[in-house]
């Protein structure tokens, strides 16, 4: 066998068969359901929903101390505007000035406390 050689071999237009589409089909992974977690007692529910409560009431009154703060420089402004504005809401907005700025600072202690 060995001195004989590979031949090519004529096509003799014979059909090329073709193969068949590969199909893959989806298979469902299972995973391992874990153990449910036992439920959430309702003293612990109602400390948990406190601490919220209280986290967003700060978030809150941190809010109206932003406000506070921005309507003191929005009154500086007017205050400051000259005569274009009248003279009543000028003096009103010079007064607000000063309340502002105190009651946000007050508000920034309060919070500070709890």
């Amino acid at each position: 066998m060995r001195g004989r050689a590979l031949k090519v071999v004529a096509d003799n237009g014979a059909k090329r068969v073709e193969p068949a589409p590969l199909v893959v089909e989806a298979v469902a992974l299972v995973e391992a359901a874990a153990p449910p977690a036992p439920p959430e007692r309702i003293s612990d529910q109602v400390k948990r929903l406190q601490a919220e409560a209280r986290g967003l009431a700060h978030k809150h009154v941190m809010s109206l101390k932003t406000a506070l703060e921005e309507l003191k420089v929005l009154a500086e402004d007017i205050s400051s505007g000259g005569d274009v504005y009248p003279a009543g809401v000028r003096e009103i907005a010079r007064r607000l000035v000063e309340d502002c700025e105190a009651r946000a600072q007050a508000v920034a202690s309060l919070a500070m406390r709890n």
